[in-house]
């Protein structure tokens, strides 16, 4: 049965749910032609399904004797898939070419909580155009590298990695891994998030050493979010003042987000671990860190090592003169931290031998 929520108003977003009749998708694809002020288009679909009618009537539109411009202010297209087990050996690609055919998007958001998304047989010339884009799913490496390699207009870069419908991925290529592809929007990169949801089986995708190490040639980034392990390995290292020339050097806003790859076996270390490496940021970040001006720090959602009196202690050490501090809980839900049940990891192991 089709759903649909149209807005109020005529620039709102347009949500277009899964399971549409082919006639249905028809018809809305008509609407959508004519909606020359729609400014962001949500498709939501599940494994298995697609919109080949819906795009293409809107591509015959723009194709056509009559050349309409169909969706000519259509800035954002958001993509969410869902995981369905009944087509659990599909392939796992979102077919964005069919998507990226109509309108004149620069943001685009591809979400699958389960499952990995896969550009790997597909042309994607289309990436030229985008100043943002936002993957929330598990996402190879090498594939990071040929959006980034292309993406020459690439401003903000979200990778939020979930969890996978097969856990062996695959290592990338000598200089093809996150930090190579990072690299190559050097120039244009303002804006970096990567959390890696407490899935340390996906860590190899950025590159021999595990972390993200290509910060400091990363000149023109302003904000960064991500894990506290991709940056500092406070299980194994003390903090000290020289982490702060493992960031961007001209930083504005940082996000911290606490996370243990061994929890349990680092409590008596958590504490002190975290207590010293924010203390290194209100007391040394103005000399190495000139630009920085907000730090925000997030617990852990599975296991968090500072009470929160603690962090009313960190906050009061931070001065006028450095940046301001802040605190807050995780946004991304707690089932995205969960471990891959036993069960499926064997089923994955078994299904990979044949």
């Amino acid at each position: 049965m089709a759903k649909f929520e149209v807005p109020p108003v005529p620039n709102g977003p347009v949500h277009i749910s899964d399971w549409m009749s082919s006639l249905t998708q028809r018809v809305f694809a008509v609407l959508l032609c004519l909606s020359s002020e729609l400014k962001l288009l949500f498709l939501r679909k599940a494994d298995g399904e697609d919109f080949s009618h819906l795009i293409g009537v809107m591509c015959i539109a723009e194709a056509g004797e009559y050349g309409l411009d169909v969706l000519p202010n259509c800035a954002t297209i958001f993509v969410q898939q869902y995981y369905d087990p009944r087509f659990k050996h599909a392939a796992p690609d979102i077919r964005l070419p069919d998507y990226t055919l109509i309108g004149n998007f620069s943001c685009l958001h591809l979400w699958r909580g389960q499952g990995y998304i896969s550009f790997r047989h597909q042309d994607i010339s289309w990436v030229k155009q985008l100043r943002e884009l936002k993957l929330v799913s598990c996402v190879d490496g090498r594939d990071m590298f040929r959006i980034c390699k292309q993406a020459v207009r690439l401003e903000k870069l979200s990778l939020v990695i979930t969890k996978p419908s097969d856990i062996f991925r695959p290592i990338p290529p000598e200089g093809q891994d996150i930090n190579s592809a990072l690299l190559q929007r050097v120039n244009t990169l303002k804006e970096l998030e990567i959390r890696t949801c407490q899935n340390t089986w996906w860590l190899g995708q950025l590159g021999p050493s595990r972390r993200l190490e290509c910060c400091p040639q990363l000149t023109r980034l302003e904000t960064l979010k991500t894990d506290v392990p991709l940056l500092f390995n406070l299980g194994v290292e003390e903090p000290e003042v020289s982490f702060l020339g493992r960031l961007p050097p001209n930083i504005i806003s940082l996000t911290l987000v606490e996370l243990w790859w061994r929890p349990k076996r680092l409590l008596s270390l958590k504490p002190a671990r975290i207590k010293a490496l924010l203390r290194i940021f209100a007391e040394e970040s103005c000399g190495m860190l000139s630009n920085l001006q907000q730090l925000h720090y997030i617990p852990s959602t599975i296991h968090n090592g500072l009470a929160p009196h603690q962090l009313v202690e960190i906050w009061s050490s931070f001065n006028s003169n450095g940046p301001k501090f802040s605190c807050d809980l995780d946004d991304l839900p707690r089932d995205y931290f969960e471990p891959i049940p036993k069960a499926r990891r064997r089923n994955n192991r078994h299904s990979n031998t044949h």
